[in-house]
This record gives structure tokens, sequence and C-alpha cells, in this order.
């Protein structure tokens, strides 16, 4: 312990053995900070907190807010990622039913299964909408009324809380972290930077003192994720934070439902009852089916003094969810467990840097659903920690301790003090404030006035004539007072454009002074539009000097309404809605009536010119006022549709938002909204689009005055006023960054798809190569087989031919040679020697010459001794290649050896070989084969005129065979002739 006190880390981290606080220690670690992790507990993971209790659910479509999912995402990556490393199994998908009963909703956001269908929508998720009764079939231990509306996410699940925080805190000591437990903070201080001077209060400061019951230590940067303990740790936020009882209960199953209840069965649910009470619940594990009630018996407690036993009224609570379970409702209570939510007023996380301290980083309040987050959150608290401005690539606007955050939950008075100061710098109403709410006043009830004198005098029975003349003065005095608008966007009183905001309010101008005071006709007489077939007397759609007043002054009254509000720091609902909604039949009518106008008074100019200037004259200049009314209505034609269409798209402002104030991104404002006498002014600041937001977000629960203390507060840190000031400008930067991260992966993803463009092309050119290679050897193929197939062909055409051929004469017989005379006398000298001489001198036909000639000699003999041989055959050392050649050698297998004319040689070893010879009208086959160790060589000839056949069979084995003296087997000419066939069809076969 010595060592670590004297150590300066890089982070510690206060609740390590929570959720929060693991993650951020894992990750801290991971990224090679000298990282220390504290925990008050004994041990860690521990039952005293939030993070227990056997699981917890995981799902991305959250009815909570769509925002939350960007970083679903994220976090299911990550606990993948800690799967894969420690081996644990820590997610286990299961699916999940978000169902709510008609009309319910929970807290100040939407109800369960509108929430989550929001969420799916926006973000593409899987899922589907299923009835009671398909809720019934598909998930048996479920029992829905009619009238719930359920949507089923199967990609949700729940996790293993202890196991996740033991694996982190397991990787993290591998990764170097270091992890105290009992070490319970007592106080931290940011220490005066070196060579400074002071308390070390402020944006600056050096290192970070936390002092605990095990010693005192220092690091560069402190991270506190305490849950339940935060209030007391930081005492700035005690007014946001509220430390809730919460409990959870495991029941029996009956036995016969216990499969229904198995995971693979039963999804998780989130379940809103006819009442509004919310409960969730887990497939039944070993102890029995796990539900809870969100917030259940509302018991604000503190962290060491909370009740840990269970009540009959906690049990009651949570047997309520029985009812759309059967299978559990009867069972009795086996288990219980007691967690703390600590809740922030919008129900969302705290994840931010101190107001003060940039070197402490701030994580808690879950509000009941922040451990699936862990995994990312402990990523988001390391950026935070790690990154000098404070930044993080995870979208975290919605728990930033931003002004509008703040304010949009609590009075000025109870805002912490890190921001109090801010909010207090604006005193009272400043002069600036003053004058535009004097000025906005006063032209809002201008124009009511002309609006009440206008349907008094039209009530009355007074025609158009009276009605001018009863709203005259009035009416001009609060149209020219318009041109103030000019002077104050001029000046920078507001920020609107000043060249839109002079040629709209000289066209209000232009109408009122230049056509109706002008010309009395255009208040006179109605212009009839068109005559309808109405009652009695019919009536007809017209337009006149009272439906443009009546146009003029609604839409002035609610727009200077609306900015008298405002300088007031308030905006009633009535006047957004009003704002982005009566222009749909105020724009129309007050551009009808002004186009109206112009063309009752067209005719009086035409006729009398009024002013205009008439040429010649001195200044050698003409001015036709005549046509220049007429350029006035030319330029209607293309303004209006533009205009209208704009306000269309920005008319949603107005629409209930099914999101609360903390929710409304930066990115949905559209920034500054044209001038329109029928709809928003020009130039609505920024802070003005997030009032609008706020004012119109549907079931916030926040009071009016709060969220338009909090948008004050909000303006006030735009303009850099304050450390809030500086807050926000960190946020800025933040934004700004990951703009250019964004930017930066748009460009590789181009240079990706232009690599891929080119590789594709590459691929293609390659595979039309391959595409003309594979045809080429396929035709190449195609031929040979055909050719292949030709001789074959041939072949068998011959082999038939020579089976079919008759025997011809005896072939005659040539003058011996003196080598025929030798070989006669070898062969008459061995008839006589004894059978046995004669079978060791049959091997030495092995060795005969392929150039040697076959004698032939026809009749039948009988040796001295008695022995028969073979009609018409002799035996010889060699054969003649007259026709068929054949070798005995010592090659293995059938191979082709030559050709002579048209006959073929072949050579074999230890198989059978045959030939064929036409030229002399011969057929020899010869077989040779093993017998005891040795080979033994056998050949027989027979002589025919035509093609006679000649056999030899190893071993003697052959049919219509004589036998000599000795039981020697010789072939007789027609058994050579039928072994003769049975080789060529054996070639036949072969080839």
């Amino acid at each position: 312990m010595a060592g670590l006190t004297s150590k300066v880390f890089d982070a510690i981290v206060v609740g390590a053995g929570g959720a929060h606080g693991s993650a951020a220690l894992y990750h801290l670690a991971k990224r090679g900070a000298q990282v220390l992790g504290l925990e008050a507990q004994p041990s860690a993971p521990h039952d005293r907190g939030s993070s227990h209790g056997l699981t917890r659910i995981i799902r991305k479509c959250y009815f909570e807010h769509p925002s939350y999912v960007p970083l679903l995402h994220s976090s299911y990556q990550l606990w993948h990622e800690l799967e894969a490393e420690t081996g644990e199994k820590l997610l286990t998908l299961t699916g999940c039913v978000n169902t709510s009963a008609p009309g319910s909703q929970c807290g100040p956001g939407l109800a369960c299964f509108e929430g989550s269908l929001l969420a799916a929508q926006q973000h593409n998720l899987e899922h589907e909408i299923l009835s009671p009764a398909q809720v019934a079939q598909r998930f048996p231990a479920y029992r829905l009324p009619e009238g719930f509306q359920s949507l089923y996410e199967p990609g949700a699940g729940f996790l293993a809380p202890e196991k996740c925080i033991a694996a982190h805190l397991g990787q993290a000591q591998k990764s170097g972290a270091q992890l105290v437990c009992g070490a319970a903070v007592q106080r931290w201080a940011v220490e005066p930077p070196a060579g400074g001077s002071g308390s070390g209060s402020g944006s600056g400061g050096g290192l970070v003192r936390v002092e605990t019951s095990q010693g005192t230590f220092q690091a560069k940067t402190l991270v506190l994720a305490a849950g339940g303990w935060m209030p007391a740790l930081v005492p700035e936020l005690q007014p946001l934070l509220t430390v809730e009882r919460q409990v959870v209960g495991w029941f029996e199953v009956a036995p016969e439902q216990r499969d229904a209840f198995h995971p693979s069965r039963c999804p998780v649910f989130l379940l809103q009852d006819p009442q509004g009470n919310y409960f969730y619940g887990f497939p039944a594990d070993e102890h029995g089916f796990k539900v809870g009630k969100y917030h259940h018996l509302r018991e604000k407690v503190t962290p060491d003094g909370v009740p840990r036993d269970i009540s009959p009224q906690d049990e009651e609570a949570l047997r309520q969810c029985l009812q759309y379970f059967p299978g559990a409702q009867g069972g009795r209570l086996t288990r219980a467990a007691v967690c703390l939510f600590t809740n922030t007023p919008d129900l969302n996380f705290i994840l931010d840097r101190h107001p003060r301290h940039p070197q402490v980083v701030l994580s808690s309040a879950c509000s009941g659903h922040g451990f699936k987050f862990s995994s990312v959150v402990g990523s988001v608290l390391a950026d935070l920690a790690l990154n000098e401005q404070g930044t993080t690539p995870h979208d975290i606007s919605l728990h930033r301790l931003s002004g509008q955050r703040i304010g949009a939950s609590y009075e000025r008075e109870k805002l912490p003090s890190a921001l109090r100061a801010a909010a207090s710098q604006r005193g009272a109403m400043s002069l600036k404030s003053a004058y535009l709410f004097l000025y906005n006043t006063t032209l809002s009830l201008a124009w009511g006035y002309v609006l009440f004198l206008t349907y008094q005098t039209s009530q009355a029975g007074g025609g158009l004539q009276d009605v001018w003349q009863a709203v005259e003065l009035p009416l001009k005095v609060a149209q020219t007072a318009a041109v103030m608008e000019v002077v104050h966007s001029a000046v920078g009183l507001v920020r609107s454009p000043v060249a839109i905001t002079a040629t709209q309010v000289a066209s209000r101008l232009f109408i009122l002074w230049g056509v109706v005071d002008l010309v009395p006709a255009t208040r006179a007489s109605p212009l009839v539009l068109l005559r309808l077939p109405l009652g009695g007397g019919g009536g007809a759609l017209q337009l006149s000097l009272v439906t443009l007043l009546t146009a003029w002054c609604c839409s002035e009254v609610i727009r200077y309404s609306f900015f008298a509000f405002k300088e007031l720091g308030m905006q009633p609902y009535v006047l957004l809605w009003l704002r982005y909604t009566a222009f749909l039949i105020l724009y129309p009518l007050g551009v009808g009536s002004e186009l109206a106008m112009v063309a009752l008074a067209l005719p009086t100019i035409r006729a009398n010119r009024p002013l205009s200037i008439q040429l010649p004259n001195a200044a050698n200049f003409g001015f036709d006022y005549y046509w220049a009314c007429w350029l006035a209505v030319l330029a209607y034609l293309p303004g209006f549709p533009q205009l209208y269409f704009y306000m269309l798209a920005q008319r949603r402002k107005a629409r209930p938002l099914q999101s609360r104030l903390i929710g409304i991104p930066m990115g949905d404002m559209d920034g500054e909204d044209l001038y329109s006498d029928f709809g928003p002014p020009v130039g609505l600041a920024e802070e003005e689009e997030l009032r609008a937001g706020a004012s119109g977000s549907g079931g916030s629960g926040v009071e009016p005055m709060a969220a338009e203390a909090a948008l004050d507060l909000y303006a006030d840190l735009l303009d850099g006023g304050g450390e809030g000031g500086t807050l926000l400008k960190t946020q800025v930067a933040e934004l700004s960054d990951r703009v250019q991260r964004q930017e930066a992966q748009i460009a590789a993803l181009q240079q990706q798809v232009e690599a891929l463009t080119e590789e594709n092309g590459q691929l293609s050119e390659r595979c039309a190569a391959l595409t003309s290679n594979i045809s080429c050897l396929f035709n190449t193929a195609k031929l040979e087989l055909a050719r292949k197939d030709e001789a074959i062909k041939e072949l068998r055409e011959r082999v038939s031919a020579i089976r079919a051929r008759p025997p011809g004469p005896p072939r005659p017989s040539s003058a011996p040679a003196a080598g025929q005379q030798v070989q006669q006398a070898q062969q008459a000298e061995l008839l006589q020697q004894p059978a046995e001489a004669q079978q060791q001198a049959v091997p030495g036909l092995e060795g005969m010459a392929a150039g040697d000639r076959m004698s032939q000699q026809s009749g039948a003999g009988r040796a001295a001794d008695g022995r028969r041989l073979s009609s018409g055959t002799a035996r010889t050392g060699g054969i003649e290649r007259s026709g068929m050649l054949m070798s005995v050698a010592g090659t293995s297998g059938l191979q082709l050896s030559g050709m002579h004319k048209s006959g073929m040689a072949l050579a074999g070893h230890g198989r059978s070989g045959a030939g064929m010879s036409e030229a002399g009208g011969t057929a020899a086959a010869s077989v040779t084969g093993r017998s005891g160790g040795g080979t033994r060589a056998a050949a027989a000839a027979a002589g025919m005129s035509g093609g006679m056949a000649a056999a030899s069979v190893m071993s003697g084995e052959a049919s219509g065979i004589g036998r000599a003296g000795g039981g020697r087997r010789v072939l007789s000419g027609t058994a050579a002739a039928a072994a003769a066939a049975m080789a060529a069809d054996v070639i036949c076969d072969r080839l």
C-alpha cells in the first residue's frame, strides 16, 4: 500500500467495484494508463450497490429515447469483445417483448410499445409487431389481455452483471491496473498547479488528491463512478440526484410450466399495465421467475441506510406482474434482492467533466437502466479522462451537464453552484430585453386593436368604407412601426438579415400606402372570385379589405406576442403551435387579399397614373407606377410557393415532440427562419429554436418556467459568459472534432470505393481473359476427342474386317535361305532331345530377334521320341516381321513400340499382347506370364494364306490342345486362331 500512496497515477477510478467504474478501469488500463481502482466495499463485485442480481436486460429498441441506440450498438460490440478476451459467457440472447396497455405511458417519455417502435423505425432495427394471441402462441408463458400492443425484438437478451464486472476487473488487472477494496473515499480535492497559488478551483489546477480509509492517493485525473454515493462525493450534484430503493424477486414456477419459462421459449420483457406500472422480467433460472417493478415503491433512501429486508408490500408490488404469467402466479417467493437506483429528473445519465475541475470526470445516475451501457460508458469515461479537450467519438450530448440539461429540471435557486453563478449573471432584465419586450408588446396590442375594430364594425353592419375609417389610423401606425425591425437588424438588436427584412417590410408598406390608401376603389367593393349557388340568393367567394385585415392582424398578433414572451423567458406552447399552424390558412388568405387589392386598384392607377413621372422633364427620368405595380404582382409568383412549402417543412417544430427536452439534438435545428408576413419572422436565434423545441416537447413533464429558465441559461452560456461558457465551448470543440473525424472517415471510404472499383475492373478483365482461354481449351478438347473417336472407330473397323476375313490358301514358302537351314537343323536337334530339355529350351524364345522369320510348315508329324507337334507349327529362334512384330521385353504394361506397314508391334511384361499383320496375312498373339519364380514364353504360329491366326497361351491353358509325349501342351491350329481373335478383342477394349 505504501508504494501506491507514493505513486502518481494517470487516473484513479472511485467505485471500481460497480458497473461503470469497473468498465472505466478496464478501458483506461487497456490504453496503457497507470490506473488505480478504489472500492469502498470489502470485495468487488459486491451486492451493496446497483450492479448485482444475476441478470440485467440488454436491448436496442429503446423506448426511453432513440438517441440511446448508437451507444447500444457500441455496447453490444464491446460485450462480445470482452467475451472473446475472457472466454466467459456474459450475454445471452432471448429476445425481448416490449408491451403496453392501451393509453399507458412510462414516466416522462412515450409508452413502452410506442417508444420501442419509434427507436426501431428510426434506426432500422429488426422487430416484429405481435398481437396478444400471437405472443401467447410463440411464448406460452405469456397471457396478455386483448388490446395490449407488443413489439418483439429478437436481438435482445440479458447480461450476467457479476460476471461482467469480474471480467472487466480481471482484464484491467492483467493490463496493469491496481485495485484496492475497502478504501472508502473521505474527501477529494484538486491541488493548485505547480508554481501557482490559490485553492485550485477553476478551470485549471494540478493533481487530484483522494483521501480514503486506506490512505491518500494522487492522480492526474479522477473518475467518480460511485453510484448512490455520488451526492456525498459531489455536493454540486445533490439537487440533481435521488437515490431510490429497488427490489426484484424470484417466484417459483409450476412444474408443468417450467419448459415454457426456459430461456429458449421465454424472452425478457418490459410491460406497462393500464395503471401505468412498468414491470420487467427474465426467463426462469434455478431460483425461479425473476420480475421487478420499475421505481418499485418510490422510496427515497441513502445508500448506507437502505432497508435490505423484504416486506409484504415489496412482494405484493411484484406479484402484480404475475397475472400476465399464469405459470408463476401462484408460486412462492424463493429469493429477493435489494439494489439502488440513482435517478436524475429526466432519467438520463450524467457523463461529463466537472464544471469547475476538468481533471474530474463524473459518471453516475444510471436511473435504473444503465448497466447494459457500462461497456461503452467505460470507453467514454476513458476518453473524457485522457483526452485533453474532454472529447469522445460517442454522442453523449444527452448526458452532458449543460445549461439546458440542468435548467430544464430545476428552478434557478436549485441549480448546482457551478452553474448558478452563470445563471445569476443575467440579473434583472437588460435594457435591450426591456426595449424589445415593450416594442413587441405594443405592436401586439396595436394589431389586436385593429382586429377588434374590424370585426366590431363588420358586426355592426358597416361596409368596407366604414371599416377603413375605423381602422385607418391604428393600422397605419402599427404597420409603419415595422420599419423599426429594419433598424433592429441593422444595429444588431436582433439576428435578422437586413436586406430580407427591409424587402418584407417594404412589401407591406406598398400594399398599405401605395394601394389601399392611394386608391379608394380598394375599400369600396370586394373582388369576387367565384359565385356560389348557396341559399335563396346565392353566395360568392370574395376577397376584400376585411380578409386582408384579418390575415394581417392574426399573423402579427401571434408573431409579436411570441417575441414578447421570449424576452420574459417564457414560451407558451399555444403561441408556438399557432406560429407554425395558423399560416396554413393565413398565408394564402393574406397573399390572395394583397393581390386582390392590387387588382382592384390597377384600373384607377392606369387611368390616373398616380406617383408616375412623365417624360420629358428636366431630370430626363421617367417612372410609371402602373407598370411598377405589375412588377410587384409578378414578384409574388415565385415567392409564394417557395416560402409556403418551406413553412410546411418548418411546421414540424410545432408538433408535440416525441422526446423530452433533454433529447432535442442540436443537429435537428434548421437555423434561422425566413421572414414571412404570415409565418415565422426572419432570424430566429439558436436559443429561440431550442426554446421552440422545449415548449413543444410532448409529455416531457417539465414545467414551462423551468424549461425557459434552462434555455435562458443556455443562451447566456452560448454567449461565452462564465464557467458554463467554457463548458459549452468544450462541447462545441467536441462536435467539431466529431465532424472532422466523420469527414475523414467519408474520405477514407471514398478512397476504398475507388480502389474497389479499380480492382473490380481488373478482375473483370481477368475474368474475360480466363473465359476466352477456357473457351479455346474447350474447343481444342472437343477437336481432340473427335479425332480420337475417329481413330478408335477406324481401328474397330479394321479389327472387324480382320475377324470377318475368311481363311485363305496356305501361303507358299520361299526358298529357304542359309539362315532357315540353320534354324531347321536346330529344330530337328530339339525334337530329338528329351521333354525336360525341351522345356528348358523354351524360354530361349524370349531372345528371338525381331528380324527372324517364322518358317511355316504344313502337316503334322511326330518326333522320334513320340511327341506330337501342332499341325503346321515349327519352333524357331525368331519371328519374322512381315506382319505384326512382337518383342517380349522387360517393359511393364502394354506399350506401343512401332508400326510396320499397316500392322502394329506390342511389348509387355506380365500382360497380354496381340498383333496382326496384313502384309503376310499372318496374325500372331503372344501371352506372357509367371510360373514359379521365372518367366515362361511360348509361341505358336500357324501359316495361313488369307490371314490365318496364330496364338500362344502361357502355362499351357487353352482349349483344343494336343498333348506331346511328356504331357506338354501345344496349341492346335484351330485353338491358335481362337486365341488370336481373343487378343484382338483385348486390343479394341484397351483402345
